[in-house]
């Protein structure tokens, strides 16, 4: 079966060099275009990566996006995060029948929060619910996000299973320690700077423990610098030296030694946020807090994976041993390369367009 053309919109984004190089690997570039809305100059060099041009003058814009969108089989949406995208589907509506949205998260949670939800944010989200109501397909692997994707704003579209991204796979085998005589616990609050992770209401429950011997690795490079002080201010207020936060963006295999020596992760986040390391920190047999009102809680317990309850927390537990290995070998096999490979060839010789 002849693969069809896809049309890829991107954006200067941490994770979408691996990604690009994930579909090149395994698909043939001819048939993928990466259309960048604008760049950094970080971007892998290679010969089906292009950016768009007039990205700041709507008529243009509107016109060279038209051009591009006629001439591919299918249309893949990187997150519907630019207002301008959602704006130009808004407009040209036809497009929609072959457009996949790749739903991350915040594209869709943003416009639920009512901290950001003003009059302008309202009209913007008329607009984004009547072009979900006729969007064709939705790509993720977090199935509550759809329902409230389709919940909140009509989308009646086709849910695809998908793990989206190199980054939400395990490619490296990790041995479980029983860590029987540790003495010092290291946890990991958070994965950015964002409100939704609720760090200083995580930091408030976690107080009761400051005068034991832990440490509190919280990942602030990325998101709100302004909300970053605040939370680094309550954390030294209550931990002193013992919380540490992470400023700097860190090499991909720095960072994974850190997590491999986490043993508790807290992710007090009001929404799905942090699959990526949530993924790894499974794999690696780490003891995970998820508030259970959201999606990634019903996601990992319909799996089968074993994960605490922060919504209810009262004391810091940690999984046993053989709950950790069990997490270990269902992660392994859950999120896999070759699974996200198999769950790409499906999508891109799909009839149904």
């Amino acid at each position: 079966m002849k693969e069809k053309k896809v049309l890829h919109i991107v954006f200067p984004e941490k994770f979408f060099n691996d990604y690009i190089h994930f579909i090149n690997k395994n698909f043939d570039p001819e048939n993928h275009l990466f259309m960048y809305l604008k760049m950094a100059g970080d971007e892998p060099r290679y010969s089906n990566v292009v950016k768009l041009r007039f990205y700041r003058i709507p008529v243009f814009f509107h016109i060279t996006l038209y051009k591009y969108f006629k001439k591919y089989d299918i249309i893949f949406l990187h997150s519907l995060s630019k207002t301008k995208v959602v704006n130009f589907l808004f407009l040209f509506p036809k497009f929609l029948r072959k457009s996949y949205w790749l739903l991350w998260g915040g594209d869709l949670y943003y416009k639920l929060d009512p901290i950001h939800n003003k009059k302008k944010k309202n009209i913007q989200n008329k607009i984004f619910s009547f072009v979900l109501k006729k969007l064709k397909f939705v790509l993720t692997h977090v199935k509550g996000d759809v329902e409230i994707a389709k919940k909140e704003f009509g989308f009646n579209g086709i849910h695809l299973e998908c793990l989206l991204y190199p980054s939400n796979v395990i490619n490296t085998s990790y041995h479980i320690s029983k860590d029987e005589n540790k003495k010092e616990v290291n946890i990991l609050l958070g994965n950015s700077a964002h409100e939704s992770n609720r760090h200083i209401d995580a930091l408030n429950k976690l107080s009761k423990y400051k005068d034991l011997n832990i440490k509190i690795y919280c990942p602030l490079s990325y998101g709100d610098s302004t909300y970053a002080q605040k939370v680094i201010t309550s954390g030294k207020e209550i931990f002193g030296g013992k919380f540490i936060p992470l400023l700097e963006f860190m090499p991909l295999a720095e960072y994974k030694s850190l997590l491999n020596n986490i043993d508790i992760s807290i992710f007090n986040n009001w929404r799905q946020q942090g699959m990526g390391n949530i993924i790894t920190l499974l794999a690696m047999g780490k003891t995970i807090y998820i508030r259970q009102e959201t999606s990634t809680w019903d996601m990992l317990i319909e799996k089968g994976f074993k994960v605490k309850n922060f919504s209810l927390f009262e004391s810091l537990e940690t999984l046993t041993y053989e709950e950790r290995l069990h997490n270990n070998k269902l992660a392994l096999n859950i999120f896999s390369e070759e699974r996200l490979v198999e769950q790409y060839k499906r999508i891109f010789n799909q009839n149904e367009i």
